[in-house]
C-alpha cells in the first residue's frame, strides 16, 4: 500500500477496515488542503464528501435563530 491507501489504513477512524474497501475509499480520495479562515461547508449544502483530519484543529459554527452564532 502506498499514498492515501496508506493515509487512511492507518486513520484510527478506518481501523480494521478490509484492504479492499480502503482501495475503494483510496480511488475516490484527494489531499486537499485548507487554510486558517477558510470555510469547508455550509449547513444546507448538500453533502456530497467527507473530510479526514490528518492535521490542524477545526471549528464548528451553530446558527441559532434566537441566538445567532
Amino acid at each position: 500500500m502506498e499514498g492515501l491507501q496508506q493515509i487512511l489504513a492507518e486513520h484510527p477512524f478506518f481501523n480494521g477496515m478490509e484492504e479492499r474497501l480502503l482501495q475503494i475509499l483510496a480511488g475516490c480520495a484527494s489531499n486537499v488542503r485548507f487554510d486558517q479562515g477558510d470555510v469547508i461547508f455550509r449547513e444546507g449544502e448538500e453533502a456530497d464528501k467527507f473530510y479526514l483530519i490528518r492535521n490542524g484543529r477545526v471549528a464548528l459554527q451553530v446558527i441559532s435563530d434566537h441566538r445567532g452564532p
